[in-house]
């Protein structure tokens, strides 16, 4: 006798507990919060290993007392990437924002730079892949309800696991590769090695055979 079908309502309840609980599994978002205190002529920094393409925005937010309100900070924030060159430089800083997508695999990093003669605490917040993407203005466009909205989420975070597993497959196989090359050099080294050692011996067994005929022992 074949099952009753479930209702409609349970079978939306069961996809709601469902996206729940991979929301719950899904790894901690990628927002990364420091607070740098910098001293005079000090610079500090902060890096991150990106893939090319990789959207990163941050804010930066200067410490100030009401002595030195009306004075420069001193402080200059930096974005560099794994060439050398800036992505993003800006002097004497107070509060301010930044955004790049990542040229090319490697490290970036954020330095911040304290020039004034004191000591300044810096607040550096850094967001990269999903998060550094504002999905309110999707929202709004597409009318989406704050369900679709992380489910959107959702989604770009799976196609960002799909992407990282596939980077970790294609490094696994680089590295698998580089692995099977040695250790072919590395028979053909010690076969040859092996050679060496034998050709040697002869060699040293004919000589000395040839010095004792010479000297009559034998």
């Amino acid at each position: 006798m074949p099952r009753p079908a479930l209702p409609l309502v349970s079978r939306r309840l069961l996809l709601l507990l469902l996206l729940l609980l991979l929301l719950l599994l899904l790894p901690a978002r990628p927002i990364a919060a420091f607070t740098l205190v910098v001293t005079s002529t000090e610079t500090r920094c902060v890096f991150d290993e990106l893939r090319e393409g990789t959207l990163v925005t941050g804010h930066y937010a200067v410490a100030r007392s009401d002595a030195d309100e009306d004075r420069a900070t001193g402080v200059r924030v930096r974005v560099v990437a794994p060439d050398g060159a800036d992505v993003f430089s800006a002097e004497n800083v107070v509060d301010g924002k930044f955004a790049y997508a990542a040229s090319r695999d490697g490290r970036f990093d954020t330095c911040v730079t304290n020039s004034d003669l004191i000591a300044r605490t810096v607040s550096l917040k850094l967001k990269t892949g999903v998060e550094a993407r504002d999905l309110a203005e999707v929202a709004q466009r597409e009318h989406l309800k704050p369900l679709g909205v992380e489910l959107l989420r959702l989604e770009q975070v799976t196609r960002e696991v799909r992407e990282e597993m596939r980077a970790f497959a294609a490094a696994e196989a680089d590295m698998r590769s580089i692995n099977e090359w040695t250790n072919e050099r590395v028979k053909y080294l010690t076969a040859f090695s092996c050679l060496v050692c034998v050709a040697m011996g002869a060699a040293q067994y004919y000589y000395v055979k040839s010095f004792l005929r010479k000297k009559k022992v034998i």
